[in-house]
């Protein structure tokens, strides 16, 4: 068929246009090779939407390549380094602030001085800079993004902050937002006050962020479209209901008026602590589904707000929020023009449902797993904010009579809501990435389809067994037990799952492993719920260590028992005091026996390495020893003082080098499995070593999760390779 000429020239066109806006960024041969590519395709297609998506991704890419080059190579030191700041977070061991120097580059950096700054001050810093990076672990790859969506260019951190007066915009509007933080809003409510209005989340306890975080409900928290939209919406409707008692004028013309000042003004109450572009496209997305959609196609529509958001900033397209607007558009333009004679409450209560099930493929790029529990109660808050606590908000903020005592109620319920949904997740087991897509791609044909209430009925009772089936774990006997090993980055984290709980010990050091700990804990948390965690070791702590703690206080992780080998700085306060992991400590949990290994009583040396914790786990099914980082020393010391038993794994964090797993020591333990943390193999010398007692070698090489099972039919093991998450369960090999 002959393509249609208006669609042709149009393709060249926007294509024309946008290639030669991202020729600054196409600087390198390889770029111009694809580009060229890119060109031969749009050829044979005769595609405007495939012309403008391969032109975006090119300007993207060209954009993330500037930016990496960019990047600090070297640490280096702040010494009075003018800086302003754009955005905080606080937490309970320090705040944390995305800072750019003036005339310079932007950088993340930890804030060690008292309190944490507001966004908007200027002022003369010292501290350090270091180069950044993020490990392929879990829950890292969505932090790189982050760092190269917001062009960071190095993370330190600020040990004294001299506060400079600031600009005379900038000092206004710090002071507007004081008075506004000084509303009668008090309790609970004004965590949630200051997070609605200000985009500021430093009132808010741990507790609460907590529950938040759990519940995937922190974009409520955050200045969006929806906020604006829905403000925008109240005051429309005020003053259609003010010009009825005063006709002056035209109506629509006041009620634009009053939904774009009052909308406006949030935006610039709160604009220095969100992020300019997403709040401004999030607010133009839903306008301009409004403005076109009896006009053009939907992917004319989504191809023209592509190109604005490209042409905006190449790099919004690695910021998760972006992806949800652009995605959420198309989900409110299918809607209108299948549910548009359906009444106003069938209409409202269908958009809810469909965003809630059709953002999950979206959200599941990014964070995974996914839980219907916190789908469903965005379904409950998402009104109970947008049209109740936001509007009593922006009242309080105003000063209104009555409505900081109003707002104060909504947050009561906001709260009860949490604690009810932030409770264990057996009830509600939790979707993998596959059922993800089944359960959205159902709901997009029931909405195409238009398909009968029986069809919906059978998709809930199919969706349903699944996730029950799904749930099913394959219960533990006594003295059964589960080993995982997962790699941190710099270290691993080694899980041990008893008929009777769960016990974690952290093996690794460095800022990465300590963020990782939390982040492995926090899926592990929620992917097998049943299981409560009874113990924590900490084998190495170290200055970055509270970080990690931190994090899994936040997300209600609170173990009955911990051990340390060494004080920590940070300990959360909820939290019982850890013991010295000595030689004489020992428990048992689900038939399955645990001691701590030293070379004598009240063993520390100075090495933070020789003094780690090593842990054995023995049962009637078998037996584990977590070296916990120990080297050679400690080894050494544990042979001389007793003969060890033999084991079937043996867990070493020390990268395979020739500093552990001497060779008297495996002949000692006599491992079937010796599993390590080297990035590529061990050393030819351990490899000689574990090969002369007839043991494999399993390296987690920084990526990689192994899976012990001990029963009583034996070993069984499974490695999933470079598959990052285990609940993808895609294994690499399986055997007994």
């Amino acid at each position: 068929m002959k393509p249609d000429i208006h669609s042709w020239r149009a393709s060249w066109g926007m294509g024309g246009f946008l290639l030669g806006a991202a020729l600054p960024v196409l600087f390198q041969p390889v770029w111009w090779a694809i580009a060229a590519l890119a060109g031969i395709l749009v050829w044979r297609l005769r595609s405007d939407l495939v012309c403008a998506a391969l032109v975006g991704v090119l300007w993207t890419l060209g954009a993330v390549h500037g930016n990496v080059s960019q990047l600090l190579s070297e640490p280096r030191a702040l010494d009075q380094m003018p800086l302003q700041i754009e955005r905080c977070w606080s937490s309970d061991w320090s705040s944390r602030c995305l800072v750019r120097q003036q005339g310079g580059g932007r950088y993340y950096l930890n804030w060690r001085t008292e309190g944490t700054p507001e966004p908007g001050q200027t002022g003369m810093a010292t501290g350090s800079l270091r180069p950044w990076r993020a490990t392929v672990s879990p829950g890292q790859t969505s932090f790189a993004l982050w760092m190269l969506r917001h062009r960071i260019q190095a993370q330190g951190q600020i040990d004294d902050f001299e506060q400079t007066e600031p600009r005379a915009l900038n000092r206004w509007l710090l002071n507007l937002r004081d008075r506004v933080r000084q509303r009668p809003v008090s309790g609970q409510a004004r965590g949630f006050y200051e997070a609605l209005v200000l985009g500021d989340r430093a009132a808010m306890d741990a507790q609460v962020r907590g529950q938040v975080a759990r519940t995937q409900t922190q974009h409520l928290l955050a200045l969006s479209g929806l906020h604006i939209g829905s403000l925008a919406l109240w005051a429309y409707w005020i003053a259609g209901w003010v010009w009825r008692l005063h006709p002056v004028g035209v109506r629509q013309d006041w009620q634009k008026l009053a939904a774009l000042v009052i909308a406006g003004g949030l935006l610039w109450l709160a604009l220095p602590a969100v992020s300019l572009w997403r709040a401004f496209l999030m607010a133009l997305l839903p306008g301009l589904a409004w403005l076109y959609r009896r006009r053009l196609a939907a992917h004319h529509l989504l191809l023209i707000i592509g190109c604005l958001m490209v042409i905006g900033d190449p790099l919004l397209w690695l910021d998760l929020g972006a992806w949800f607007s652009w995605w959420a558009t198309l989900v409110l333009i299918m809607l209108a023009r299948h549910i548009g004679h359906w009444p106003g409450w069938r209409q409202l209560v269908g958009i809810q449902l469909s965003l809630s099930l059709l953002l999950v493929p979206v959200h599941a790029l990014w964070s995974l797993p996914l839980f219907p529990a916190g789908m469903m109660l965005n379904l409950l808050l998402i009104p109970l904010v947008s049209f109740v606590a936001l509007p009593l908000a922006f009242l309080a903020a105003l000063g209104v009579p009555l409505a900081a005592t109003g707002f104060g109620l909504a947050a009561d319920l906001w709260r009860l809501l949490l604690v009810l949904f932030d409770q264990p997740w057996a009830w509600l087991p939790v979707l993998d990435p596959l059922q993800s897509l089944l359960l959205a791609a159902g709901c997009a044909l029931g909405l195409l389809v238009r398909a009968r209430w029986i069809y919906w009925l059978l998709l809930i009772a199919l969706a349903g067994s699944t996730l029950w089936h799904q749930s099913r774990g394959p219960a533990l006997a006594l003295g059964e037990f589960e080993l995982w090993v997962l790699d941190a980055g710099q270290g691993q984290a080694a899980i041990v799952e008893t008929a009777a709980g769960r016990v974690v010990m952290d093996t690794g050091t460095g800022p990465p492993a300590a963020l990782n700990l939390s982040q492995t804990l926090l899926r592990w948390f929620w992917w097998r719920p049943r299981g409560d965690w009874t113990t924590l070791v900490l084998s190495r702590p170290g200055r970055f260590t509270e970080g990690g703690l931190g994090s899994l206080a936040t997300m209600g992780f609170a173990p009955q028992q911990a051990f340390s080998a060494r004080p920590p700085r940070f300990w959360p306060a909820d939290w019982s005091e850890p013991r010295f992991c000595d030689l004489n400590v020992q428990w048992q949990q689900g038939g399955v026996q645990f001691r701590f290994l030293r070379p004598q009583p009240g063993y520390q040396p100075e090495s933070t390495t020789e003094g780690a914790c090593m842990l054995e786990v023995r049962s009637p099914h078998g037996a584990v020893v977590i070296s916990g980082g120990a080297g050679a020393t400690t080894e050494h010391g544990l042979l001389l003082r007793q003969q060890p038993a033999p084991v079937d794994v043996l867990v070493s964090s020390r990268g395979g080098t020739a500093a552990a797993n001497t060779r008297a020591w495996l002949e000692a333990l006599r491992p079937r499995r010796v599993v390590h943390s080297a990035q590529r193999n061990p050393a030819g010398e351990v490899q000689a070593r574990i090969a002369a007692v007839e043991a494999e070698a399993h390296c987690t090489c920084g990526r990689h999760s192994w899976w012990y099972r001990f029963t009583e039919s034996g070993l069984m093991e499974q490695s999933y390779g470079l598959r990052l998450l285990p609940w993808l369960r895609i294994p690499a090999h399986q055997h007994t």
